[in-house]
């Protein structure tokens, strides 16, 4: 039971990224710049961290854990930028998947760096 207890977080939260993806955008004054481009980066720095805690629970190295984390969450961002392509008022764009993989990326290195300082003597 407690691996499943484990994964429900991230998919959770991808769930959260899908509905909300799934939102068509309103015609109107666009975002102010860049701040899509935040919110991407913090939605998938979440994800990233999220996906680490049941990896780590798998008994590998805390960096292949991290280079699975980084996958799956590339991966999935990819999907769901492919899924926008279908959304009205949406569009499947390079750069919002650039700001996923620098979110994704920044979050697991300092996950790294954090974990040695965490783990017991």
């Amino acid at each position: 039971m407690r691996p499943l207890w484990l994964w429900l977080p991230p998919l959770a939260w991808a769930a959260v990224i899908f509905a909300s993806s799934h939102i068509s955008l309103p015609p109107g004054p666009p975002l102010p710049p860049g701040l899509d481009k935040v919110a991407h980066f913090l939605l998938y720095a979440v994800l990233a961290l999220l996906l680490l805690r049941p990896l780590l629970s798998q008994a590998i190295s805390p960096t292949l854990a991290a280079v699975y984390c980084l996958l799956l969450t590339l991966a999935y961002a990819a999907l769901d930028e492919l899924h926008q392509r279908w959304v009205r008022g949406r569009e499947c764009s390079l750069t919002d998947w650039l700001a996923d993989l620098c979110g994704a990326s920044l979050a697991l290195l300092a996950a790294l760096l954090t974990l040695p300082r965490l783990s017991p003597p």
